[in-house]
């Protein structure tokens, strides 16, 4: 992406675009800044282009396609960075990464093994989506196409964090969703960064029951 961000909403259009907007971003610094900006995705060029921007930066939002072609952005208005510390804690507590490079490093690595430990089991036709839908790949597996979410993390990895997007395209796709979390993973370097080791944790199909969630944040709006 133009803007390295996270937390943004991806809208497919209907002349084949991706309309990416809002989120969590990291300036060339390496700090965290909440976003108002959106660009396009060109799947055609691969290529990101900056379009028009929000009225006011926004995390997590809803993004809804109207039957005019505009897409509609609603939710999760934050005008400080008081939420964002917050949910940088709340991961870190979890045993994910702050620190975009690592961050990065450790989710690329991740996807990787995920998909060489998938591939194992019979899946195919692998389709990378991470950057403009819920979840990381599509693949193919006896004629069935199914979601994989990829999570990666230094730790043992016994909790992580899902987005409430994960979390309705989980409930709404029960019989084709697959989990992935690849745990234990070593990151090396001082400069370029190296992310190896690690082992792999399947669950298939992925089902999320009541019981399995739990609200570690609420986000109130004091008027």
């Amino acid at each position: 992406m133009s803007v390295p961000r996270e937390f943004h909403t991806a809208t497919l259009l209907a002349n084949g675009k991706v309309l990416i907007v809002g989120g969590v971003g990291i300036t060339p610094s390496r700090d965290t800044q909440l976003l108002m900006t959106a660009e396009l995705y060109d799947p055609n060029t691969r290529t990101f282009i900056p379009t028009g921007n929000m009225t006011t930066p926004r995390v997590a939002p809803s993004a809804t396609l109207l039957n005019d072609g505009r897409v509609l952005i609603v939710g999760y208005e934050y005008n400080s960075n008081e939420y964002l510390a917050a949910m940088i804690a709340q991961e870190q507590r979890a045993g994910f990464q702050s620190n975009p490079a690592i961050r990065r490093a450790v989710e690329d690595h991740a996807m990787n093994e995920a998909r060489k430990a998938l591939e194992k089991l019979g899946y195919e036709n692998f389709r990378n989506t991470s950057a403009f839908k819920s979840y990381d790949y599509t693949c193919v597996r006896n004629g069935t196409t199914f979601y994989i979410e990829v999570k990666g993390t230094q730790t043992g990895g016994k909790t992580v964090i899902v987005t409430k997007n994960e979390i309705a395209h989980v409930r709404a796709n029960p019989d084709t969703c697959v989990f992935v979390v690849v745990r234990n993973v070593n990151v090396s370097g001082k400069g370029p960064l190296s992310a190896s080791g690690g082992t792999s944790e399947i669950r298939q199909p992925w089902q999320l029951h009541p019981d399995d969630l739990v609200a570690t944040q609420f986000v109130w709006t004091v008027k």
